[in-house]
């Protein structure tokens, strides 16, 4: 959840960032400030890729 590290890695504007973290939001309706629900998304993700 570090933003200005994550649009470093990705070699991308903070902005970017920014923006597409908040479009994941609305499209998930998912709060990221809680930590179960983004452990939950990590899994799912974590399953769709395998």
């Amino acid at each position: 959840m570090n933003f200005s590290i994550t649009a470093e890695k990705m070699y991308v504007h903070i902005n970017t960032i920014r923006k597409r973290i908040d479009k994941v939001k609305e499209l998930l309706d998912v709060s990221l400030d809680d930590r179960i629900a983004r452990l939950k998304l990590e899994m799912l993700l974590q399953f769709l890729n395998s």
